[in-house]
């Protein structure tokens, strides 16, 4: 079984779960009227995802005594941004029904910062300790 496979099972489950929500044809619904909700659920989303890669990636190395904070970001950051930039490509090559949005892309960065500042320092706090 691939590395990342064994070590990301479940973010790699969220990655194809927000592929399907990225692309499918949404029905409409009365949340829509909420101000800006699509950028809620992809800020939302994107801080789950993020959030995921950092616990599994914190799991994966937690037999070291001192876990790399960059290496985490490499993972738990520029994965998030690389796939959600190029769902908005797709949305706007492959759909007749959704566009690329970059205000989605900016929804994404917040939620995965928001979560990478409150995981780094955890990772900083628990390599003092």
């Amino acid at each position: 079984m691939p590395k990342c496979l064994k070590q990301y099972p479940i973010s790699i489950c969220l990655l194809l779960a927000i592929l399907y929500l990225s692309l499918f044809n949404p029905p409409e619904v009365q949340l829509k009227k909420i101000t800006h909700f699509d950028k809620w659920v992809h800020a939302l989303m994107y801080l789950g995802l993020s959030a995921v890669l950092w616990t599994e990636y914190i799991r994966a190395h937690r037999r070291q005594l001192r876990i790399s904070v960059l290496r985490g970001m490499l993972t738990s950051m520029l994965i998030p941004l690389i796939f959600g930039g190029l769902m908005e490509v797709l949305q706007e090559l492959l759909t007749k029904y959704r566009e690329a949005d970059f205000h989605d892309l900016i929804a994404n960065i917040i939620g995965i910062c928001l979560i990478s500042i409150v995981m780094i320092i955890y990772i900083v706090h628990r390599n003092k300790h």
